[in-house]
């Protein structure tokens, strides 16, 4: 499986654990190595900066 999301992409959670990741824009900063059953990504706030690693289903286009 492939990532779907390229680095420098804008995006949004959308649904998953609660992270508590706030609302808002997040750019992919980096495609996580392919080890488990989905692609994952570091992804970095706009906002505030902070940055999380969510699955890719967690996501969508913003």
């Amino acid at each position: 499986m492939e990532h779907r999301f390229k680095v420098g992409q804008t995006v949004n959670i959308v649904r998953g654990k609660n992270y508590g990741a706030p609302a808002g824009a997040y750019e992919v900063v980096r495609l996580v190595p392919l080890e488990a059953e989905e692609p994952q990504y570091q992804v970095q706030a706009r906002q505030s900066g902070q940055q999380w690693i969510v699955r890719e289903g967690e996501l969508a286009r913003a």
